[in-house]
């Protein structure tokens, strides 16, 4: 691997939205969401039940 590989993210995630119907209206799970996730980095995505954690990461 070389060292322009170690710098270029993994995976970059840019205003990200989700929203699903629930009851009578729309639940907003995730709005505005950036993220670059960089090669070898440990990364832990936390919140609430239900906040969309499960969501954003496939």
């Amino acid at each position: 691997m070389s060292d322009a590989d170690l710098r270029s993210p993994l995976m970059c995630v840019r205003n990200v939205r989700k929203s699903y119907r629930s009851g009578g209206g729309m639940l907003e799970v995730l709005r505005g969401v950036d993220l670059d996730l960089e090669p070898g980095a440990f990364v832990a995505v936390i919140g609430q039940s239900g906040c969309g954690k499960s969501t954003l990461l496939p």
